[in-house]
């Protein structure tokens, strides 16, 4: 019974919404980004590209081992390992797409704002790849025996995802007209809701947990995630800029960003948990 998807999808809609009602009121422009976009961009290249290196490096060692020793605890860590590689690998091709407007031309609105959503799209896909990789050390430092250190990094792990959803906030404050409120809420919403999720809700009502293989069932929701913008970020280069539905999806103040932001960090939340109680 996939009872455990019903419940996952009614947590996303629960925490999209509440984050939906703290964006009511759009914070008033203009955008003035902190960053030059393109430019920044084309450095996460570099970034992920290397991160998607160390992923399959590590999982091709990994497997090399079991077929050594022949134990079989390493499947959730080199599984988490690849499913980060292949999200690396469609977040480097979002940045490495990422349109910049001709030199000497000042770009439209319509332009800067098909833009600014791309990278936050982006963005999105490579906080999925991080949580994927680095959530994977737990599972690592207890197939390897050290279960103290793998305690300690239950909350590493816990500070760093925070971390990260924090940097999603930014980017859509500072990209977007979504206000203070909202924006900075979604670390909170997103691995509060989680937690009370897998803590609370789930020990009370087992069918709302994975029986088995939690974490590499949270792993692939988190590509489905990538693979979802990643189809849209083509769809959205092959409409232009000026297309309407385009116009309608990267506008300022469009909030299915914002949803889809936080859902990406519930995503991560629920992943956090599963390694820390499978």
């Amino acid at each position: 019974m996939l009872w455990w998807l019903a419940g996952v999808l009614a947590l996303f809609a629960l925490c999209g919404g509440v984050v939906l009602l703290l964006s009511i009121k759009l914070r008033s422009g203009p955008i003035k980004p902190l960053l030059d976009v393109p430019a920044v961009a084309q450095r996460y290249i570099v970034i992920v590209g290397s991160l998607s290196g160390f992923s399959v490096a590590s999982a091709t060692f990994l497997a090399g081992f079991i077929e050594r020793s022949g134990a079989a605890s390493f499947a959730t860590v080199i599984g988490m390992f690849l499913i980060a590689f292949l999200t690396f690998v469609g977040t480097s091709m979002i940045y490495g797409t990422l349109p910049a407007a001709p030199a000497g031309e000042k770009p439209s609105d319509a332009f800067l704002g098909w833009q600014r959503s791309i990278y936050v799209m982006a963005n999105c896909g490579y906080f999925i790849g991080l949580s994927l990789s680095w959530f994977a050390l737990r599972p690592f430092l207890q197939a390897i025996k050290l279960d103290f250190l793998a305690d300690i990094f239950t909350w590493l792990l816990l500070i760093a995802g925070f971390a990260g959803a924090g940097r999603i906030s930014l980017h859509l404050h500072t990209l977007t007209l979504q206000n203070l409120h909202a924006c900075f809420s979604m670390p909170l919403i997103g691995y509060g809701g989680a937690a009370a999720y897998r803590f609370l809700l789930a020990p009370a009502f087992p069918v709302l947990w994975p029986g088995a293989n939690a974490p590499l069932l949270f792993a692939v929701i988190g590509f489905l995630l990538t693979g979802a913008v990643f189809l849209l970020d083509t769809v959205m280069l092959v409409l232009g800029p000026d297309h309407r539905v385009a116009r309608r999806l990267t506008h300022p103040g469009s909030r299915w960003l914002l949803v889809y932001s936080q859902t990406v960090i519930v995503s991560s939340g629920l992943l956090w948990a599963s390694v820390v109680a499978p």
